[in-house]
């Protein structure tokens, strides 16, 4: 098993790891419920949606 060195951002007293993905590659495999997910992320949860 590799063990993978990570950076981490600690918010409210909680560690998560700071792991950056591309949008666009993101974007290009979401299907029909995944759009539904992400546009119900922009208009009723924003703090998810980023």
């Amino acid at each position: 098993m590799a063990i993978m060195d990570l950076e981490y951002i600690e918010i409210d007293g909680l560690l998560y790891p700071n792991i950056e993905v591309e949008g666009s590659e993101l974007l290009k495999n979401l299907e029909k419920y995944g759009c539904l997910r992400l546009e119900y992320l922009h208009g009723f949860k924003q703090e998810m949606y980023r």
